[in-house]
């Protein structure tokens, strides 16, 4: 672990807000997982006859959006941020 991600874990840890974070980023994995073990058990193989073919299924979409965005989310919560240009720094440290 780096010692940047280390000092992150050390602040969540003191904080308040630490088991709404952890509790939170939980259950945003469990839906990725969830999300993504629907997606493998709906999804049809490809032909055997190596032919592409499209498919189009609004609900297999929409659970791969699930997934795919839960997964940003969690992303978010792991990785130290950056301020933003036009982000004033008590909303940053908020």
């Amino acid at each position: 672990m780096s010692e940047t991600t280390s000092e992150l874990w050390e602040f969540v840890k003191d904080s308040p807000w630490g088991g709404a974070y952890l509790d939170e980023l939980f259950w945003l994995a469990d839906s990725v997982a969830n999300a993504c073990d629907k997606v493998f058990e709906t999804a049809p193989p490809p032909p055997p006859s190596g032919d592409s073919y499209i498919r189009v299924d609004a609900d297999l979409h929409r659970t791969i959006d699930i997934a795919l965005n839960g997964a940003a989310r969690v992303r978010a919560l792991l990785k130290n941020r950056t301020q933003g240009r036009r982000q004033s720094a008590k909303s940053f440290a908020f």
